[in-house]
């Protein structure tokens, strides 16, 4: 399976060898994938949330809020450390972030605990624990 300079797929195949293909953004969001000669194209917003992908408009069940990262900006070291709340069904939950950006516990609106993660000197998650613990979508920095 070749792999760009950035360790995004750019092709695969299936068994039955169609041919699948990929092309990606200046920043690494997928911008057109390519299967018997069918196009789809998708569009990404500052967020790096998909706004449109091929004739269709996801939506989000949870919302985050992103101010900026560690660069100071909004995009500069790829969102990391920039997560500054996220709302899910209308409770909003604050992380707390360790000095490598990663989510290291996330705290309701009282400020009680509802989730905490550990993690390894490569990012994999070493435990979680807490209520909530598999409700979040934004842990690591990876």
């Amino acid at each position: 399976m070749p792999v760009s300079f950035h360790g995004h797929i750019s092709s695969s195949h299936t068994t039955s060898a169609v041919p699948y293909l990929y092309a990606y953004d200046g920043i690494g969001n997928r911008a057109s994938s390519s299967t018997n000669g069918v196009s789809t194209a998708y569009a990404a917003n500052e967020l790096n949330q998909y706004t449109a992908v091929g004739n269709a408009e996801p939506t989000y069940d949870i919302s985050s809020n992103w101010g900026p990262d560690l660069s100071g900006t909004l995009q500069g070291a790829g969102g990391v450390g920039g997560l500054v709340a996220v709302s899910i069904g209308g409770q909003y939950y604050l992380p707390c972030l360790d000095a490598m950006g990663n989510v290291a516990a996330y705290l309701d609106e009282t400020g009680a605990e509802v989730a905490s993660f550990t993690y390894s000197a490569f990012g994999e998650t070493r435990t979680q624990s807490g209520s909530m613990r598999g409700a979040f979508p934004q842990q690591i920095r990876r």
